[in-house]
């Protein structure tokens, strides 16, 4: 009988994130059983399928649903009396921390570890920030350990709960890079039509992640042309989706692609990636184009700061603004355009690849989590 428990609110992070995680398992932890909402591919392709429950944990709010994994999940720790419990992602975690609050209160001894890779609170105002922040409050309550992925989360942990001692391992960021999948293509040549600044957006089309604050660019008047090539999975309401609809059909000059398992092509072929986030753990994607040697613009989220700090005096790896600051981002655009072809575009290239294959490679990631597990007696 397995003594790990992992816990994840979506398939996705393993597959398409947390990509080493099932080959960690494999080499260290053979019998663990890991819990998400979906079939994960890579732990079937592992040969760890027989660790694998099935749980519904939904994303987003909704009681009925909430309250049948709670008690799917409380009921299936009970039976299996798990001693090492990790939970990962905002609703996986406060259904994890209820269970685990459970079953000590039935004197299960169990050390639960959480990692926060995004605070699901942050910049959210009025009613729903108070509930959400009191969710994640019980969390910090509850766990044993509290991993974070940024030095950003962690002071607004401990502003939440000033008790709280949140730990950043390895590279900060859970999964890394993996340098050789994403590794600057010599070969690669990017086409450029005269006066144009190519940009590139990746990840969950959504208002949180501030798509309409990049799109409010091509309301501006440039004395050159904007391609953006907009790459990830709609997640937009009726009105915002209209919206969205209505941009792409009066800017040809807009390309949205959906969502691309491979995304190396279209940020090599970008001047910069963009992002306009209002909150991020530590967000994968500017590591990832940072690897491939292309700068990013980018609002002052989470992680931003803890990359910057690995930086010399003078380097640079691209431009960013304050979250939300929609006219910041719209004066930064001639910036970058005029920064391309110059000795600083090119420096600014050299730097990103070289601070993330030094700082933020998945190995690093890796060799983070088999630390800490060692120093908690999960592996030998």
């Amino acid at each position: 009988m397995s003594e790990y428990l992992a816990v994840f609110g979506a398939a996705s992070m393993i597959d398409q994130i947390f990509t080493w995680y099932p080959d960690f398992l494999k080499e260290y932890i053979r019998d663990a059983v890991v819990v998400t909402p979906e079939r994960s591919e890579l732990l079937d392709q592992v040969g760890l399928s027989k660790g694998f429950h099935n749980i519904k944990i939904p994303r987003k709010p909704n009681l009925v649903q909430d309250i049948f994994a709670l008690f799917a999940l409380f009921f299936f720790m009970y039976k299996n009396r798990f001693k090492f419990v990790h939970s990962y992602m905002p609703k996986a975690g406060f259904i994890t921390a209820l269970s685990v609050f459970m079953l000590r209160s039935l004197g299960s001894q169990i050390v639960y570890v959480h990692t926060f890779t995004g605070l699901s609170w942050s910049g959210q105002r009025g009613l729903k920030l108070w509930l959400l922040s009191k969710f994640d409050l019980w969390i910090t309550y509850v766990a044993d350990y509290i991993l974070v992925e940024s030095v950003g989360v962690a002071s607004e942990l401990v502003g939440l709960n000033k008790n709280c001692k949140p730990t950043i391992i390895g590279c900060g960021n859970i999964a890394g890079v993996n340098l050789a999948y994403f590794k600057p293509d010599p070969s690669f040549e990017k086409i450029r039509k005269e006066r144009e600044l190519k940009l590139v957006y990746v990840g969950r089309v959504s208002v949180e992640k501030g798509i309409f604050d990049i799109l409010s660019i091509f309301h501006e008047k440039y004395d050159f042309v904007i391609h953006l090539d907009i790459v990830g999975t709609l997640e937009l309401g009726a009105e915002d989706l209209k919206k969205f609809n209505h941009i792409l059909s009066i800017h040809p000059e807009i390309n949205y692609v959906g969502f691309q398992l491979d995304v190396r092509p279209y940020i090599q072929k970008a001047d910069y990636l963009v992002l306009g986030s209002h909150r991020e753990g530590f967000a994968n994607v500017i590591l990832q184009s940072l690897a491939l040697g292309v700068p990013v613009i980018s609002s002052k989220v989470n992680g931003i700061q803890d990359i910057l700090s690995k930086l010399d005096q003078g380097e640079e790896i691209g431009f960013f603004f304050e979250v939300r600051n929609i006219d910041a981002l719209k004066r930064l655009i001639p910036e970058a355009y005029n920064a391309m072809g110059t000795i600083k575009y090119s420096i600014m290239q050299k730097t990103s690849i070289t601070t993330i294959s030094q700082y933020y490679s998945s190995q690093v990631a890796y060799d983070g989590l088999k630390s800490f597990y060692r120093q908690l007696g999960v592996i030998q």
